[in-house]
């Protein structure tokens, strides 16, 4: 056993941290996936769940976790997916931060892919766990009553550690007694935990609440950081996340750079040649100062010759290894690239490059930078002739000037704020900023908690404590309706935003209210406060399938027939061959993101067949697309929201 561990035991790993409203991706199916859910939801924790992996989806934005079920990488194993390039999006999502929580295969089969994080899996079988002092404690913390006293499973495949790890549970007596059972690796910014035990075997069942639990908690792997939230605001998370990784000093950087210039001659490389030297450079070096200062080297040769996906490309591995302000970094090598590209196709890509870096920048309350993407994308559209992506830098612009406004009247409050979080009066104007103007509700309310405004405190508290029942949230609404009225119109409209959302919320059960107010709150939950949209879809069809949209993602599932090559929305054409999740973000948006996607109503135009909404929650909307039996036809329908 001690052979097959050649990496060492750590005492612990830093708490795996989420923002709010990250939502959990179970991969399994309905034995293993249901009593999943059931903690979710007892948790109050989102989470969407499929039946197996999809090499082709690459967005995995708002899940911090996957949890993938017994036997769910024999996906892997399947003809198609055997190139361990099927398995790329999931290692991105873990080096992008994301936890991948994987339970067994059978005798560790089409397990391959984990050999790359430094686990090597095989087929030893054990019917025993033993605890790990110091941490299995912190596996079962709550749950003790639920775990069988002789910890006893049903026959798993053994794991050997070619990396340093935590071990959370060992094997006990039998094959490889006292090897890792179940261990957890930090993985770049993410965290990768593995156990061979397969839950709906035979009577193994009870790991996977267990699982589930640990993972929401963060993983932690002492018992102090059971006090520990792993829930913080998007400004900590990235702060935190970023303090893992160490500066390199701008003076020695600046040596480097002077002694790499000298030893390579760089003057003398011709412009197109120059990206590709660096790069080759940086691969050879053992230094990792020195390949980093190579590698920003190489991301301004690739803008200085108007590439940009390769500045950004390049800026990212770098980004990996110290510290970097990489938002502020990405607007200087997109404008440089923007000044030396001479072409229409260049700067469509600077356009695209530009749209799809606007979240994120506002994500990090980086609207200065946001602001400088919006001109950026608005700028390389016109040069390109781009219509579409006109349209939509024409449309951020008109969201973010208000954000972008408000952000520079607070900013000085924001480095108020920053140095004393307990400040009431900084509290105040940085929430309202982030609630009112910029609609960020969850970073928003921490802050007005705080704030100075007694009678704000009142309504958060309500916020606090009102969202379990219809009336409670009833009341919530109201105290928001009554708060807007003192306020300007762009905060007052984006309150009644809000309380429009909980009238709506409240619609799901009015039972414990009077016919007279059920009757108030259906008018009020049917007022057009909310952002109004059209969007026009059409698409060949032989079969039936669903359109699934969410805030932040349209998805496409066949589910008889034939997969549709492409579907048209608007004036972009989306290509199902190649990915079947659109993202509503940047060059891809469909529709703006304060859509209340509740409000949807269909308009179907053209097709023999039925389209009809088939699921509307909070979290997701279902559209069903039904053909006949025989042949295809083209469908053509609108969706009309807060209309």
């Amino acid at each position: 056993a001690q052979a097959l561990e050649i990496g060492e035991r750590l005492p612990e790993l830093p708490l795996h941290i989420r923002t709010p409203g990250q939502r959990v991706l179970l991969v399994m199916g309905p034995t293993e996936g249901d009593p999943a859910k059931a903690v979710l939801d007892e948790l109050r924790v989102p989470y969407e769940q499929v039946a197996s992996f999809d090499k082709d989806r690459e967005d995995y934005s708002g899940v911090f976790a996957i949890v993938a079920g017994s036997n769910s990488m024999d996906y892997f194993g399947q003809a198609d997916n055997r190139d361990p390039e099927a398995f790329q999006h999931i290692r991105k999502f873990v080096s992008d931060g994301g936890h991948l929580f994987l339970f067994g295969s059978f005798n560790g089969r089409h397990m391959g892919n984990i050999d790359k994080f430094g686990m090597r899996i095989g087929n030893k079988q054990n019917s025993y766990v033993v605890r790990e002092e110091g941490h299995t404690d912190v596996l079962f913390h709550g749950l003790e009553d639920q775990i069988p006293e002789d910890l006893a499973i049903r026959s798993c495949g053994h794991i050997g550690m070619a990396v340093d790890y935590v071990s959370m549970l060992n094997r006990g007596k039998g094959f490889h007694e006292g090897l890792t059972a179940l261990t957890t690796i930090p993985v770049d910014k993410g965290r990768v935990s593995l156990t061979m035990i397969e839950p709906y075997y035979r009577d193994s069942m009870w790991i996977l609440p267990v699982a589930i639990h640990w993972v929401i908690r963060g993983a932690p792997t002492t018992m102090k950081q059971l006090d520990q939230p792993p829930v913080v605001d998007v400004i900590t998370f990235r702060e935190l996340q970023a303090s893992s990784q160490m500066s390199l000093e701008e003076s020695k950087q600046k040596i480097l750079r002077s002694q790499i210039i000298k030893g390579m001659n760089v003057p003398k490389i011709g412009k197109d040649e120059r990206p590709a030297r660096l790069l080759a450079a940086a691969d050879k070096s053992d230094s990792l100062e020195e390949k980093y200062v190579l590698l920003r080297m190489a991301a301004d040769a690739f803008a200085e010759v108007g590439n940009a996906d390769g500045a950004f490309t390049t800026l990212l591995a770098a980004c990996n290894m110290f510290k970097t302000d990489r938002i502020a970094e990405q607007v200087r090598l997109l404008k440089r690239a923007a000044e030396m590209g001479k072409t229409k196709e260049v700067a469509t890509e600077n356009a695209r490059l530009a749209l799809d870096n606007i979240a994120s920048a506002v994500e990090a309350y980086r609207f200065d930078e946001a602001w400088n993407f919006v001109q950026l994308a608005r700028s390389e559209s016109e040069k390109a002739g781009n219509e579409r992506y006109q349209r939509l830098a024409g449309e951020y612009l008109v969201e973010l000037e208000p954000k972008y406004a408000g952000w520079r009247k607070v900013s000085r409050t924001f480095d108020k704020w920053r140095a004393n979080p307990e400040d009431p009066q900084a509290n105040f104007e940085v929430g309202q900023f982030l609630a009112f103007v910029a609609e960020d509700w969850e970073m928003g309310l921490q802050c007005l908690r705080h704030g100075s405004d007694a009678s704000l405190q009142d309504v958060v508290k309500l916020a606090d404590t009102n969202q379990d029942s219809a009336l409670g949230k009833v009341r919530l609404a109201d105290a928001w309706m009554r708060y807007a009225k003192q306020l300007p119109s762009p905060e007052r409209k984006a309150i009644e935003r809000r309380a429009q959302h909980w009238y709506r919320d409240a619609l799901e059960d009015l039972s414990g209210l009077s016919l007279a107010e059920q009757t108030r709150v259906k008018r009020l939950a049917e007022r057009t406060s909310s952002t109004a949209a059209k969007i026009s879809i059409s698409l060949d069809l032989a079969g039936y399938g669903d359109l699934e949209f969410r805030a932040d993602s349209l998805t496409w599932t066949t589910v008889s027939g034939a997969v549709p090559e492409e579907i048209q929305i608007d004036d972009q054409v989306w290509d199902l061959t190649q990915n079947t999740q659109l993202k509503n973000s940047g060059s891809t948006r469909y529709l703006p993101s304060s859509v209340d996607l509740r409000t949807i109503k269909l308009r179907q135009k053209k097709g023999r067949g039925i389209v009809r909404v088939q699921e509307v929650t909070n979290e997701v909307v279902r559209v069903r697309v039904s053909d006949v039996p025989s042949g295809n036809d083209t469908y053509e329908f609108e969706l009309l929201f807060g209309q």
